[in-house]
């Protein structure tokens, strides 16, 4: 059912508990009139108990409070009635409501110390909602976060009980300065103030806002969607250089769409340059019209547009309004069934070049399958607005929107879940998002949203995109990759080949089944992004050490380490074996390294952590008593409790304090603020000498005063002692080789992973 929809929907208002009262029997118990209106409470004094604990207790503690009321009916129909009438109330002029016009023009004057909180004004739901279906874009705003987090019922209750109190307390908008020009608003729930919004609902319901700049203007013009979208093209094609796109090769095959015509072409016949979108979408899972041996003659006759699904039909109608003639789809444009893919394989090949020179990428963002089409922003939605505020001693236009506003236009909307269409957005210059939340821009250089259309705050927004000749976050993007989905697992790395091969041609870097050689030590250190959600190893030859040789999502924690004290292993070489696609699919790898130290013992039963439920295993090292946690890569069926394991040290990082020693040398062990050890879980592999497979990573920690926090009493110590005992003798049994000239001093074992 559509979040927004008013003829699906149940109608959200509130009671009045005052008439209701008034035409009950006098004679009635607190007992009827209490459950005359709905309240999960027995009696009056439980009811009254209830709001002693709500008002008083800490934020932190008042999830048992706000479930109380869980179970209290509402009556939506009357609720509705209450709303209709208080509409015309509302006044709505200029975008805004009497109460939110009477905020922007009296701003309360902030303290120039971050946090410190000033009311904004107060708020009653019913009155948000009617205001919202006015017009109020404020109101808007502040009803669209409430359903975002399932809260506005919460808040009815509570709203509900409160007036059955006659506390007279409602909800509260409040507003503090947090940088120079941002502040920061939040709403606290009915009848509590609290001064933070850093934990909860408040946390969940806060507002950013900060200063836009005077040039900015298109949040003054009003404008229609294909208006506003052609000024983003326009300024960002005419002020963008970063957004340039370097290639200048056409696709194999495009659609042509201008004079009312729809056909197949073959670019060959073309002239470079020319303009043509993309599309972004999701197939889905019902069958829909597409180009196969069969239908390549048909196709380049001519297309039927009332054959195609919806999703296709709305993007061609897009690039029409855009004066675009061409458009690229992958179920169009590449033939689908052959057996043995030869269009698939070297067209997949070409996706950097095919959305990296497209005009402009078009993303169904929130469709599951390619028969629901780009329209469907829901009724009532806002994403955030901009107007000017003033106060006694100033007036500036300040844009409003959520911290996550790009994750909810982005990264959380359906298509991101996709493993292509992410590589899709990472390549094209720039993307219009056509979602259930209305428009969305990123470019390369910029984002913005109809709701706030001259661009977000950057630390608003954390996109993986980077300008044309710029490098990728590489850690970022196989985190968030790893979390993507694919309808065909063979595809775990010809999905990503596209961003890869732009990657290489920056950096020059050779690129290791989702890997990079020079920055290969760094990159082992991946794990389980949460270990509860464990797989089997996927079973596509890719090596052990890369990520993307399990199916569960990664992380990689090398972004914290700004000064590593110690590596203990090194690169000797790398390789993988691939098909054709040097950034596609392989058939195996070698890693050679070279280490000081292995660290031997046997894996034990599983352990959970309570805090998280996320089972992980033991180890028991052969001179310790203790067990050692780790985090397994995957599920391994073939190992047992009485194989040998063996712990791999990659780093050993240390923060000094103040009084340590400088930034380019290591800090003596009494000055340190922390010590921490990491590196990798192996396993023998076959009967050759020297050779293993990744199984699992490891880290432990310990913080000395005045911290003086050990998450694991003594066992970073206890790791060090054996390492230090019987770490150098087991690297020397067990590897393939022994260095005489090693490139970092002791680590003279050379050790090969698969």
């Amino acid at each position: 059912m559509a979040l927004f929809d008013n003829n699906s929907r149940q109608p959200n208002l509130e009671d009045d508990f005052d008439s209701e009262v008034e035409n009950s029997d006098p004679e009635d118990s607190d007992v009827d009139v209490i459950q005359l209106l709905g309240f999960n409470v027995s009696s009056l004094a439980e009811m009254e108990s209830w709001y002693q604990e709500y008002t008083t207790v800490d934020g932190d503690n008042i999830y048992y409070s706000i479930g109380c009321v869980d179970d209290d009916e509402l009556e939506y129909d009357e609720m509705e009635r209450k709303v209709q009438q208080l509409m015309p109330t509302s006044r709505v002029l200029e975008g805004f409501c009497a109460q939110c016009r009477h905020l922007l023009g009296h701003w309360p004057e902030l303290s120039t110390d971050f946090w410190t909180p000033a009311l904004g004004r107060s708020c009653r739901t019913v009155e948000i909602e009617a205001a919202t279906r006015s017009g109020c874009r404020f109101c808007s705003f502040l009803f669209a976060r409430l359903l975002r987090f399932s809260l506005l019922d919460t808040f009815r209750k509570i709203e509900n009980r409160l007036n059955f109190l006659n506390s007279g307390q409602t909800a509260s908008l409040m507003i503090a300065r947090t940088y120079p020009d941002n502040n920061t608003l939040w709403l606290n729930l009915p009848g509590r103030m609290n001064d933070r919004c850093d934990f909860y609902i408040p946390q969940y319901l806060s507002i950013e806002s900060w200063a836009l700049s005077p040039t900015d203007n298109l949040w003054r013009k009003s404008l229609e969607q294909f208006d506003l979208i052609r000024a983003w093209i326009d300024k960002c094609c005419t002020s963008h250089r970063g957004c340039h796109s370097a290639e200048n090769v056409l696709p194999t095959r495009l659609i042509y769409i201008g004079n009312g015509t729809l056909k197949l072409i073959l670019t060959a016949t073309l002239t470079s340059p020319l303009k043509y979108a993309t599309l972004s979408y999701a197939w889905g899972r019902k069958p829909f019209t597409m180009l196969t041996t069969e239908t390549l003659e048909q196709f380049q006759t001519g297309i039927s547009l009332d054959d195609l699904p919806k999703t296709m039909r709305d993007a061609i109608f897009i690039a029409g309004k855009l004066d675009i003639q061409y458009l690229w789809i992958d179920a169009l444009c590449i033939i689908q069934n052959q057996e043995n893919k030869s269009d698939w394989l070297k067209e997949s090949c070409r996706m950097g070049s095919v959305y990296g020179g497209s005009y402009v990428n078009i993303a169904a963002s929130s469709a599951r399958g390619v028969d629901v089409g780009c329209f469907t922003k829901q009724k009532y939605w806002s994403g955030g607005f901009c107007a000017r505020t003033t106060a006694a001693e100033y007036s500036m236009v300040r844009g409003f929107c959520a911290w996550e506003l790009y994750d909810e236009y982005t990264s959380f909307e359906y298509l991101a879940s996709r493993a292509w269409t992410f590589q899709e957005k990472l390549l094209s210059p720039r993307t219009i998002y056509f979602g259930d939340k209305g428009l969305f821009w990123e470019c390369r250089s910029n984002t913005m949203s109809e709701f706030v259309p001259d661009g977000l705050n950057q630390i608003f927004s954390r996109p993986l995109l980077c300008p044309q000749g710029e490098a990728y976050d590489w850690d970022g993007i196989a985190d968030y990759y790893s979390n993507t989905n694919l309808t065909f697992v063979s595809d775990r790395l010809p999905a990503l080949s596209g961003v890869a091969r732009r990657q290489h041609e920056v950096t020059k870097d050779s690129y290791l089944a989702g890997m990079w050689k020079n920055d290969l030590v760094d990159q082992l250190l991946w794990t389980l992004w949460s270990p509860k959600n464990r797989t089997q190893r996927l079973e596509l030859s890719i090596p052990t050490w890369s990520w993307a040789s399990v199916g569960s999502r990664t992380t990689t924690f090398a972004y914290i380490r700004d000064k590593p004290t110690r590596y203990y292993a090194h690169v000797l070489d790398a390789k993988t074996l691939h098909i054709s696609d040097p950034f596609g699919a392989v058939t195996g790898g070698e890693l050679l390294m070279a280490c000081p130290f292995l660290v031997p013992g046997r894996l034990g039963h599983k352990v959970r952590d309570e805090s998280t439920s996320d089972s992980n295993a033991n180890v028991f090292l052969r001179a310790g008593m203790r067990p050692f946690p780790i985090t397994q890569d995957c599920k391994e069926s073939t190992i047992s409790a009485d194989d040998t394991i063996f712990m791999l040290p990659i780093v050993d990082d240390s923060y000094p304090n103040s009084q340590g020693s400088s930034e380019t040398t290591p800090a003596n062990e009494d000055e340190r603020e922390s010590f921490s050890i990491t590196g990798i879980v192996i396993r023998r592999c076959g009967n050759d000498r020297g050779r293993f497979h990744r199984i699992g990573h490891f880290s432990f920690d310990f913080y000395s005063p005045p911290y003086s926090y050990d998450p694991e009493p003594g066992r970073y110590h206890e790791f060090m002692r054996i390492l230090n005992e019987v770490g150098a003798s087991t690297g020397e049994t067990e590897c393939m080789e022994v260095l005489s000239d090693p490139p970092i001093p002791e680590a003279r074992y050379v050790i090969m992973l698969k």
